[in-house]
C-alpha cells in the first residue's frame, strides 16, 4: 500500500505526505502521523534512494524540543543533535528522523517544560524539577515512533543515539537495533549539569565526559571513524561516518512515492 492509499485511515498510519526541499540539498519525504489531524504524533522525514530494497535504515528517533529549536536555547543539546541527525540523514542510502511532537520537555509539555527550568534556575536539576512538579523522570512514548517505522517497512535500524532506553522500545518491539551510532554535540556553561545529569541518571553514553570535555569511554562503541562535521546552525560536531556508500550531492526530486514504503 503506498502513501496516497494510507491517508485518512482512522487508526494510526499517515495523516499527510509532501515533497520537502532541505537545507542539506536534498529533497526528502515529509510524512505526518497519527490518529487526528489536528494532533498528529509524528512527523518523519524519509532520504531514500530508488534502488535501495534493504529493510535496514539509518534511524533517529528525535523529541520535540521548541526551546533550542525554534528559541536557540543553549540549555540542552537537542538542536545539535537534530541538526547533526540530518545531515547524517542526509548522507546516507535509507536514513528516517523521526519528530515526536508530543515529547516536549520528556512529555510533560512546553508549559511544565518551562516551571521545571525556574526550578532549575534555583538550583535543581532536570530530573528533580520534572518529579518536582509531579512527573516521573521521563514521560515519553515512543511507540508512535515505532509504529511509524513499521508502516515504512523498517525492521532494522542503525540508531543515532545516547539513549539507551530508546534503543530497548526499538528492540521490545522487534525492530532489531543492529547498531546504535552515539552522537558527539557541542557543551557550554549551561548545558553541561544537564548533560551530566543524563549521563548519570539515564545511562546516557556521552562522547565528552561533561565536566572535562574530553573523550570518554563510550567511544569505544563500534563505529568505522570519524569527521569533523559542521552543522547548519555552525556550531561543529563531531559525527561519524558508518560505511554507508555515498548517496551522491544531487537533489533527485523525481523519486517514486512508493519507494518511500517497503
Amino acid at each position: 500500500m503506498n502513501i496516497e492509499d494510507r491517508i485518512g485511515q482512522r487508526e494510526f498510519g499517515i495523516l499527510a505526505h509532501t515533497r520537502l526541499p532541505i537545507l542539506t540539498g536534498k529533497m526528502v519525504d515529509a510524512v505526518v502521523f497519527g490518529t487526528e489531524a489536528d494532533n498528529p504524533d509524528v512527523i518523519v522525514l524519509i532520504n531514500k534512494k530508488p534502488d535501495v530494497e534493504s529493510d535496514q535504515a539509518l534511524v533517529r528517533l528525535h523529541s520535540a524540543c521548541i526551546t533550542s529549536e525554534v528559541l536557540g536555547s543553549t540549555k540542552c543539546d537537542c538542536a545539535s543533535q537534530l541538526n547533526l541527525a540530518i545531515s547524517m540523514i542526509s548522507e546516507s542510502d535509507w536514513g528516517i528522523l523521526v519528530y515526536l511532537l508530543k515529547h516536549e520537555g520528556r512529555g510533560i509539555g512546553l508549559v511544565n517544560k518551562i516551571k521545571a527550568y525556574a526550578l532549575q534556575n534555583e538550583g535543581m536539576d532536570t530530573v528533580d524539577a520534572n518529579v518536582a512538579l509531579g512527573f516521573g523522570i521521563d514521560d515519553r512514548d515512543f511507540s508512535p515512533a515505532v509504529e511509524a517505522l513499521k508502516i515504512l517497512g523498517v525492521k532494522r535500524v542503525e540508531l543515532l543515539s545516547n539513549n539507551p532506553e530508546k534503543e530497548k522500545a526499538l528492540d521490545s518491539s522487534d525492530i532489531q537495533v543492529v547498531q546504535r551510532i552515539s552522537m558527539d554535540v557541542p557543551i557550554n556553561e549551561y548545558n553541561r549539569q544537564y548533560l551530566f545529569t543524563k549521563k548519570q541518571h539515564f545511562g546516557h553514553q556521552l562522547f565528552r565526559d561533561p565536566t572535562t570535555e574530553f573523550l570518554s569511554q563510550a567511544t569505544s562503541i563500534d563505529v568505522f571513524e570519524f569527521e569533523i562535521s559542521r552543522c547548519e546552525h555552525g556550531a561543529s560536531a563531531l559525527a561519524m561516518q558508518i560505511g554507508m556508500a555515498d548517496s551522491g550531492s544531487e537533489t533527485n526530486p523525481e523519486i517514486n512515492r512508493e519507494n518511500v514504503i517497503a
